[in-house]
C-alpha cells in the first residue's frame, strides 16, 4: 500500500516542528531551571568577588587656604599629608565605627 506524500510530508513537518513556542512548551521547566541556575551562578560569582575585594571608602574634602600664592603648592601638600595620617584616619575610623560594622 501506498502512502499519499502529502500526509507523509505533514507527518514529517509534525514530528521536526522546533520552533520556539514548541520546545518552550515541552522543555519549559528546563527552562525555567536554567534561568533560576543561571542567576544563581551569577549571584553567587558576584557575592564571591564582593567578598574577595578589600574594603576601599572614597571621600572629598575642601580646604580654604590664607596663604600667599609663592606657598600655595607647599601648604596643599601639608595638607594633604595631614589628612592621610594615621591620626586622621583612626579619628575618622572610631567616630564612624568602622570597626563595630
Amino acid at each position: 500500500m501506498q502512502s499519499d506524500p502529502a500526509n507523509q510530508r505533514r507527518t514529517e513537518a509534525a514530528r521536526t516542528d522546533w520552533t520556539f513556542k514548541h520546545v518552550m512548551r515541552r522543555r519549559r521547566k528546563w527552562f525555567i531551571r536554567g534561568l533560576l541556575g543561571g542567576s544563581v551562578l551569577v549571584f553567587l560569582w558576584v557575592a564571591g568577588v564582593t567578598y574577595i575585594l578589600p574594603r576601599e571608602f572614597l571621600g572629598r574634602a575642601k580646604s580654604l587656604l590664607s596663604t600667599p600664592e609663592r606657598n600655595a603648592e607647599r601648604m596643599i601638600a601639608t595638607e594633604i599629608a595631614l589628612i592621610r595620617g594615621k591620626r586622621v584616619l583612626y579619628s575618622v575610623i572610631d567616630r564612624a565605627e568602622l570597626v563595630d560594622r
